[in-house]
């Protein structure tokens, strides 16, 4: 008897985010996470070719239960999101921000780096806007780790010239900066692994 492969099968579909609506081309995305206090729902954030910002949610029964159009919309107030629906604004979902299971939205544009997080009432609030400094530059990665162990998530930040670690320091209540390795002067082009 031959044995069959493993096939993955759609659990549900919702086709409003079908490619011929444009959500195959840029800048629309589709973000989905543990985004608000409840760990049974998920979050879907997206956004259209049009910049166009839309936030949902889907009970995790509802998947496994197969229902169709299973995402439900979230009320928000626009005007908190206005700036996300800049085509250059990087949107990142944040896991163990804080150590806590929910994830932040990290929204990084050509002014700032911001996070926001759904509290118990499902109200999206600005936690910090820590990082002027860290603006959008053409060509640069920003990435969050647990390096130092601290109370918040550090933040990577590899640029063209060099690669910079922001750590949160309780005393102060805000980010700063452990290390800025000039040795990435070439980015990771210039980076040699030895075996």
């Amino acid at each position: 008897m031959q044995e069959r492969a493993p096939r993955i099968e759609p659990l549900t579909t919702d086709g409003r985010f079908h490619d011929i609506y444009g959500w195959n081309r840029d800048p629309s995305f589709i973000q989905w996470g543990h985004i608000f206090s409840s760990t049974n729902l998920v979050g879907v954030i997206s956004r259209n070719k049009d910049g166009s910002i839309q936030i949902g949610g889907f009970h995790g029964d509802s998947i496994r239960n197969r229902k169709s159009l299973p995402i439900w919309h979230v009320n928000i107030n626009m005007s908190t999101i206005e700036s996300w629906r800049n085509s250059r604004a990087d949107l990142k979902l944040i896991r163990a921000f804080n150590h806590s299971t929910q994830e932040i939205i990290a929204i990084r544009n050509s002014v700032s780096l911001s996070f926001y997080r759904f509290n118990e009432n499902n109200v999206l609030e600005l936690c910090s806007n820590e990082f002027p400094n860290l603006a959008k530059v053409p060509g640069d990665h920003l990435y969050f780790a647990n390096l130092t162990h601290s109370s918040l998530t550090d933040v990577i930040v590899l640029k063209n010239d060099n690669l910079c670690v922001y750590f949160y320091e309780d005393s102060t209540q805000s980010y700063a900066q452990s290390e800025c390795l000039i040795g990435f002067s070439h980015g990771w082009k210039g980076i040699k692994c030895h075996l």
